[in-house]
């Protein structure tokens, strides 16, 4: 969870100094299960262009991605010249996937912060568009094992 929580606040940071509106990369039920497969490899080939998915400036240097950094998305099967785009997408999706499936699992909780009318997420649910969501929340078991949240 550690992690996840790490590139999902670099993310956020680097989305709102963007401004960025949520639309659809067409991230792929593939893209999902190649970045759950090649997790490690990302990791490595990411230091080895001196990024690191954990660390915030990290994230950020490649959510201004060169032309390396699409490359080792490619190679590792998340495809398309907007894997920078999918990335993001993947990681917005699994952090609201993550809360929602967390509330559905613990309903008094799910009740408090509704009677709140508060949406903790409710920025992050508006930088991932709903189709990339959807293909997130298919693979969110995947996606928790490769994050070490199960």
């Amino acid at each position: 969870m550690k992690k996840i929580l790490f590139v999902c606040l670099a993310l956020f940071m680097a989305a709102a100094a963007f401004a960025q509106s949520a639309k659809a990369t067409g991230l792929t039920d593939s893209d999902v299960t190649s970045f759950c497969k090649n997790f490690k490899k990302l990791e490595s080939d990411f230091k080895k262009l001196g990024l690191d998915l954990e660390d915030r400036e990290g994230v950020v240097a490649a959510v201004q991605a060169d032309k390396k950094v699409i490359e080792v998305l490619n190679k590792n099967g998340i495809t398309g010249g907007n894997a920078v785009d999918k990335l993001k997408a993947l990681g917005y999706g699994y952090a609201v996937e993550c809360y929602d499936d967390t509330l559905a699992k613990d309903p008094e909780t799910a009740a408090m912060v509704k009677n709140l009318g508060i949406d903790p997420i409710a920025e992050a649910r508006k930088l991932v568009a709903d189709a990339d969501k959807n293909v997130v929340k298919r693979h969110l078991k995947e996606l928790k094992k490769v994050f070490n949240d199960d």
